[in-house]
């Protein structure tokens, strides 16, 4: 049985109730005894481990267990400067952040929320610690947050320290990581079976070796790269023929083999019964530069899925089940319909499903339906060659089918396409073959199609609008984006993440008071959905800074918000006199009572519709 052990460097406030959740926990562990903290769990069969960051450092090379690092984040580390501020009166200091040089931190959004001067120093090893504290004292450091390990030596030079903080979120993050991981090492044990039944179908050459690099299988193209049988090779260590392999970590390196010949070999470490193996790949390095030049081909003309599943912000329960069955989806090569409102991120899903499947290395083209004409649509699809109407390039051009090849096509409000073109689509999906426009040449195709829609396309089918065959080819995997106001759990994590992008793109630290806006925000029904929100969010921090959010939102949810604002965040001049146009068209053109309603004096308005 799988089973997740932690090993930590401070004290966990709720170690007993992680304890009976199975976990085995050591805290309050200095550097010199995690290894044998380590060596503990593996008696007991842990197979994953939760450390801190500097104990990760000290071990990882020396273990074999799958270590997750916990990491403290920007808010565990204001919060702690907060109450270094308010509970032991450190005002105006110089303080050092001593952490190991793993951790990642952009320091000038500390500098917004203290008022001391926080200056990071950085450590590779445990004996590293004491020339940083050397540097503090010479620089007259008189505080420190750190760890365990360097506030025992933080002490020896005067120095006063503070733990580094981890809160409860912390730890539970790097448990659900852990037992993602579980999950993830059960089904590549799965993997791995199925491996050994179809090595000799691959056509790379594949080797399965122990962690000291005792060969256990390899496939035929293999045993002919090295000229042996497979029973002169079954026992060998693979390092006697290829010096150059490092077996330590994966890796991509540039090998010579015994024909001279170069290759990349990618090392990958898995989980094998109850021990690690290593699937070594050997691909030769023309075929490698061949297919680099193919990436770096697709990234130049934009071609690529910019979205993850992990980018999608949502804690319902309705999203969890979408994000669920796309992940699924992702996993087999039928064409999906996404079915939703407008704004719901239908594209977002679209370019997730295209990056967790095997599909990822090529091409995703987008194209929307609605925005282009029959014909030019068509050409676009389908390329055309030169000559074949008035306009055409010379040369010709290739049609975005094409470039989607060994990738995805994104097929946006594909209830928009023409009859006639649907035909031709129908064609496209059951052939897996196109034609230029002008020309004969039957092109072969090998594209996934991921179609969306903001309409009922089974109604528009059963009224005529739509290709019934089409619709039934389209709709193989289905998935319905729920409307805002199906998943208003996600209202709040989403307010947050538009502001943390706003302050991130103007290098701001606005803020947005939740309780203030909530109660409208989430009896609004949002007919624009996550892009309407995204808008209104801007546009609350924008006025919010300028002084003008007054009764703003009341004015702008009454009556479910018929009167429209068009949010520009490039001209705030004109967004103001859009609001206070709707306002004083509420009052009548009672300027009083609209400056009362805004929160502004009559002169302003004046000047701001004068301007």
């Amino acid at each position: 049985m799988y089973q997740i052990g932690i090993v930590w460097s401070g004290i966990i406030n709720n170690k007993n109730y992680i304890e009976s959740q199975g976990i085995i926990v050591y805290d309050n562990v200095k550097m010199s005894q995690s290894l044998n903290c380590v060596y503990k769990l593996r008696e007991k069969n842990i197979k994953v481990i939760i450390v801190t960051a500097g104990i990760y450092w000290e071990i990882f090379d020396k273990v074999s267990e799958h270590l997750v690092v916990a990491y403290s984040s920007y808010i565990d580390i204001i919060e702690t400067l907060r109450i270094i501020e308010n509970q032991h009166g450190v005002i105006n200091q110089k303080i050092a952040l001593v952490i190991h040089e793993s951790h990642e931190y952009n320091m000038k959004i500390f500098s917004k929320y203290t008022n001391n001067d926080l200056s990071l120093f950085t450590f590779k090893k445990a004996k590293d610690l004491h020339g940083i504290f050397d540097i503090l004292y010479s620089k007259s450091y008189n505080y420190c947050i750190c760890g365990p390990t360097a506030a025992a030596i933080a002490k020896e030079f005067n120095i006063r320290s503070f733990p580094m903080p981890f809160n409860d979120n912390t730890l539970l993050r790097a448990i659900k990581r852990a037992e993602q991981i579980i999950d993830f090492n059960k089904h590549e044990y799965m993997v791995i079976k199925k491996l050994q039944m179809l090595l000799d179908d691959l056509p790379d050459n594949i080797l399965i070796c122990t962690q000291e690099g005792i060969i256990e299988d390899c496939n035929s193209q293999a045993r002919k790269m090295f000229n042996v049988t497979i029973d002169e090779i079954i026992g060998k260590n693979i390092t006697n023929l290829l010096p150059e392999l490092s077996l330590s970590n994966s890796t991509a390196r540039e090998i010579i083999t015994n024909k001279e010949d170069k290759y990349f070999a990618i090392v990958k470490h898995v989980l094998y019964t109850d021990t690690k193996r290593l699937i070594v790949q050997l691909t030769p390095v023309k075929e490698m530069d061949a297919a680099q030049n193919k990436l770096k081909k697709i990234q130049s003309l934009g071609l690529v899925a910019n979205y993850h599943f992990e980018d999608v912000i949502y804690q319902s329960q309705i999203m969890k089940q979408v994000i669920a069955m796309s992940k699924s989806y992702a996993n087999y090569d039928f064409t999906v319909l996404i079915e939703g409102e407008t704004g719901t991120g239908k594209e977002m899903i679209a370019q997730s499903i295209h990056n967790e499947s095997q599909r990822k290395k090529g091409p995703f083209v987008a194209v929307n339906c609605a925005t282009l004409s029959e014909e030019l649509l068509e050409s676009e699809l389908m390329g055309y060659e030169e000559g074949a109407f008035t306009g055409a390039r010379k040369g010709g051009k290739i049609g975005l089918f094409e470039q989607a090849n060994l990738g995805t096509i994104f097929l946006d409000e594909i209830h928009q396409m023409s009859i006639r073109l649907q035909a031709k689509l129908l064609r496209v999906l059951q052939e897996r073959q196109i034609t230029h426009i002008g020309g004969n040449r039957v092109i072969d195709i090998d594209v996934r199609i991921i179609a969306a829609t903001n309409e009922n396309i089974a109604e528009l089918a059963e009224a005529g609008e739509f290709r019934s065959d089409l619709y039934y080819r389209i709709n193989v995997l289905n998935i319905r984006m729920p409307s805002l106001k199906e998943r208003k759990d996600d209202i709040e994590p989403l307010i947050n993440h538009f502001v943390t992008l706003y302050n991130i793109k103007y290098d701001k630290n606005s803020k947005l008071n939740l309780n203030e806006i909530l109660n409208y925000t989430l009896n609004y029904n949002w007919p624009g959905n996550i892009r309407e929100l995204q808008n209104y969010v801007y546009k609350m921090i924008i006025l919010s800074e300028n002084n003008l959010l007054g009764e703003l939102n009341k004015t702008i949810f009454s009556n479910e918000n018929r009167n429209k604002i068009t949010v520009s965040e490039t001209n705030l001049e004109d967004m103001q006199k859009q609001i206070i146009s709707i306002v004083l068209e509420q009052c009548n053109g009672n300027k009083s009572e609209a400056a009362r309603r805004l929160g502004i004096n009559r002169n302003t308005i004046n000047n701001l519709l004068n301007s």
